[in-house]
């Protein structure tokens, strides 16, 4: 599952280069502050003039790593009206900067960089906790800020999303290119199953891929649940019995003219697949119990899938294990 978070790393690379030489100004704004106790400490008092509370602090990037430079941007946004208030302060500020000063176009680039794409690839990235389920999300969050960004008037804004849904298009733009296993993901977290599926894929894909594309799963989603019965179901009662039957008569060591009536290996073979039948069919009932209930309302940051599913075991033993 890596791979989404590579692709969506490619689309935020693609961002940073097109707001480069507005993140290069920022950059040696913050560093020319920086660069000094006085001016850091003038940089402050302003800010408190201003009425700006001081809820980051300016930090320098790396600029080989891209979350770096999104936590510089997210950082210096908050002080915007305090650099551009800095020259009247200092008069060297804009002197030994040129035409490094940010401009309106360039604070108008940083704010569009979208930190929420920041937001993504730290959930995505995250180690200690269940991402998987979260990829669907991520993906049609992250077209909806595209499709806004094409929306808008700004045309530095409607550019950047254009470039940007290209990219996105190339990857997820048609769902037979994509991993099922995003989708079984998403179904398994009890907090979205399939409640919001149907319309995500409608607007990720339009309407009439979008439904085929659904019915696909569904269908994909009972064959692999059934592979799962057929490798982990425990024996059903009339399967024990029929078999403890049939050990109790061989022990006997009689003949099979004697055991009465014979049975023939067509209905015996009849006989076993009713059984198993049987035994698919109350296990199915596990998973269109699962879809049927209503989803948990809770998306608080506690809420801990791993041991959702731990306590549902004795309810839902099969797809447990498929979770």
């Amino acid at each position: 599952m890596r791979c989404i978070a590579n692709i969506l790393n490619l689309v935020v690379q693609d961002r940073l280069k097109m707001a480069n030489l507005s993140v290069k100004k920022l950059r040696e704004n913050i560093r020319w502050v920086r660069g000094s106790p006085a001016r850091l400490f003038k940089f402050k008092e302003l800010a408190t003039l201003l009425g700006v509370e001081e809820t980051y602090s300016l930090c320098l990037d790396v600029p080989t790593r891209w979350n770096s430079t999104y936590m510089m941007i997210r950082n210096a946004i908050p002080y915007r009206s305090v650099f551009e208030s800095y020259d009247g302060q200092d008069a060297s500020f804009k002197m030994d900067l040129g035409d490094s000063m940010l401009a309106e176009y360039d604070w108008v680039e940083l704010l569009t960089t979208f930190e929420e794409l920041l937001e993504m690839m730290l959930r995505i990235f995250g180690s200690l906790y269940v991402t998987s389920n979260c990829y669907l999300t991520e993906i049609c969050d992250l077209w909806f800020s595209l499709t806004e960004m094409m929306r808008s008037q700004n045309f530095v804004e409607k550019n950047m999303g254009q470039k940007m849904k290209e990219k996105f298009d190339k990857y997820w733009g048609d769902p037979q290119k994509m991993n099922f296993l995003i989708f079984f993901a998403n179904i398994l977290d009890p907090r979205d199953k399939i409640e919001y599926m149907e319309d995500q894929f409608t607007q990720l894909f339009g309407e009439t891929t979008g439904e085929t594309c659904f019915l696909k799963l569904k269908s994909r989603l009972a064959s692999l649940f059934e592979d799962y019965v057929t490798q982990f179901s425990e024996p059903s009662q009339s399967q024990t019995e029929s078999q403890s039957q049939s050990q109790s008569q061989s022990g006997k060591g009689l003949p099979p003219l004697a055991l009465g009536r014979s049975q023939s290996k067509f209905k015996s073979l009849l006989k076993k697949q009713k059984l198993e039948s049987g035994a698919l069919e109350g296990k199915r009932r596990e998973l269109d119990v699962y879809l049927g209930e209503a989803i948990v309302d809770d998306n608080g940051k506690d809420f801990d899938l791993l041991m959702w599913w731990k306590l549902n075991n004795a309810r839902f033993p099969i797809l447990s294990r498929l979770a």
